[in-house]
């Protein structure tokens, strides 16, 4: 009888080939994902594109329905960024004492990866913020003279230049990095470059302007940090359940502090941009903070179950999978 066999070559590079599809499956989904939500979004707080009064300058509806997709993607790079240098640098248990482990490095490299997209696409956002707010069109933002000439000095297209700059320097140093001080550096830097827009955004303008720069910076932040370490949980592929229990264990105590930051800020942005409780439910923004809302309760609905009732279970393939599918709807949410 005929047997089958299988070459060496193939055995060896299956496990790549299946970690390297999980990746491609939840990062292509979550960026999905997150380009349809920014979109919902700006429909239900009453901020889609709308032509401009006549005579006044209008960069046009590509540019008005493109440029919250932009942000959202450029969000995606951000998150996945921050998660993969969360996971080589503190979530890992493989790792040493000073170098990463193997697991790590591949991290890192994605990481690398993320960082590069991400300065790619903060430049792209840059070209769609200035032709917004110059009230012009891609062709003549992308121009060299109206690009040089006033990028620099508009502060929101400033700071997407600055991160572009931050995420070019993260991508290369994520590429050549195998000690965990160096990882931890990448690190600050990516949540710094999350923080920089938030510093310039509408809160700035708000009038009780330290509050909301305050709680702008600190919710990007602690949901970059919180959706950032699902995709590297979420999109890694673990050999062995006590590891994935480890490492989700370590990432739940994280998880929870940014819950509660995410809480509390949302509680002050709300606070410092609704004028009355009423508001909530007649204003866009207002019906915006309550579906978030929602969303909020049923994350922490899930996590509390994944923590005290899969995690002790993680002794199995099967438990594994289940993690990975509740991790994929968590991420969705």
């Amino acid at each position: 009888m005929a047997t089958q066999t299988h070459s060496p070559t193939q055995t060896a590079t299956a496990p790549g080939v299946q970690r390297s599809g999980i990746l491609v499956r939840v990062v292509v989904a979550f960026g999905l994902v997150a380009v349809l939500s920014a979109l919902i979004g700006v429909v239900l707080s009453g901020a889609s594109y709308e032509p401009a009064p006549g005579g006044l300058p209008d960069a046009g509806p590509i540019v008005g329905w493109l440029l919250p997709v932009v942000g959202a993607l450029t969000f995606v790079c951000a998150m996945a960024t921050v998660g993969w240098l969360l996971l080589a640098g503190f979530l890992d248990p493989a790792a040493g004492k000073t170098t990463v482990s193997k697991r790590g490095r591949t991290a890192l490299l994605r990481a690398s990866a993320a960082a590069g997209i991400w300065c790619i696409i903060s430049l792209v956002a840059a070209v769609f913020k200035l032709a917004s707010i110059l009230g012009i069109d891609l062709g003549t933002a992308v121009g060299p003279s109206t690009f040089i000439t006033y990028a620099w000095d508009i502060i929101d297209v400033r700071t997407l230049l600055i991160c572009a700059l931050l995420a070019a320097i993260i991508s290369v140093g994520a590429a050549i990095s195998v000690s965990l001080n160096g990882t931890t550096v990448w690190f600050g830097l990516a949540v710094a470059a999350v923080a920089i827009p938030a510093m310039a955004g509408h809160a700035a303008g708000l009038g009780d302007h330290g509050l909301a720069l305050v709680n702008g910076v600190a919710h990007a932040v602690a949901a970059t940090v919180w959706v950032g370490g699902l995709i590297a949980l979420g999109a890694t592929v673990w050999p062995k359940a006590e590891t994935v229990g480890i490492a989700a264990r370590r990432f739940g105590l994280l998880a929870m502090a940014c819950v509660i930051v995410l809480v509390a800020s949302g509680i002050a942005n709300a606070y410092v941009r609704l004028g009355s409780p009423a508001d909530l439910v007649t204003s866009g923004y207002g019906r915006l903070v309550l579906a978030k809302s929602a969303l909020l309760i049923a994350l922490v609905a899930i996590a509390a179950w994944i923590r005290k009732r899969l995690l002790p279970q993680l002794t199995g393939e099967q438990p594994r999978r289940t993690f990975a599918k509740v991790a994929g709807l968590e991420l969705a949410l």
